[in-house]
């Protein structure tokens, strides 16, 4: 079983991430793993250096975004990860970055069904009531119910059962997923 780091923030994600896209690679390489996704929150500031730096290493780079919910009432607070799959992908992630910050209506649940519609994206959330909206919305293997036990909002034992309960409930596959801020303990600090 190959592990994949799925949800890594380097310091374009302010107040997230710490790492520059350079030493994240180097590490990904080092640790010989083949893929890395690089998934700024609301942005896909670093995509053009990723590009570039993962040209060089034998790690593919996978493109991405996690996309925090406006200020609209629904889904306050929740939170997705929007994977490219093709180049349609990136342009259907690098759109809903884009309107996240220029539409002052946002609205995460809606915006990500329209985009994943074509199956270009892959998307995960640990957020209950988005999931419920999206099943049922989008095609197979496009929406995952996220587990990441070590996220303090929802990686809890009973959270962690509870989104395996609704998953099974709502047929989603589950992805685990691990917060990657940095490469090294020292970037905690």
């Amino acid at each position: 079983m190959r592990f994949v780091h799925l949800r890594c923030h380097c310091c374009f994600s302010l107040l997230s991430g710490v790492s520059s896209v350079y030493e994240l690679v180097r590490c990904a390489d080092e640790l010989g793993y083949t893929e890395l996704a690089l998934t700024d929150t609301n942005g896909l500031y670093a995509a053009p250096e990723f590009w570039k730096i993962t040209r060089g290493s034998s790690v593919r780079p996978i493109f991405g975004v996690e996309l925090t919910a406006g200020l609209e009432r629904r889904n306050r607070g929740a939170r997705a990860v929007a994977l490219a799959v093709d180049r349609d992908g990136f342009a259907a992630a690098c759109r809903l970055a884009t309107s996240r910050h220029l539409d002052k209506d946002f609205e995460l649940g809606e915006s990500l069904r329209r985009e994943a519609e074509g199956g270009k994206l892959v998307i995960f959330t640990s957020d209950s009531d988005l999931l419920s909206h999206l099943a049922g919305k989008l095609p197979d293997d496009v929406l995952y119910t996220e587990l990441c036990p070590g996220n303090p909002l929802t990686g809890s034992t009973d959270r962690l059962r509870q989104l395996a309960k609704l998953a099974a409930e709502l047929s989603l596959p589950l992805v685990g997923t691990a917060d990657a801020p940095f490469t090294t303990s020292e970037g905690y600090a």
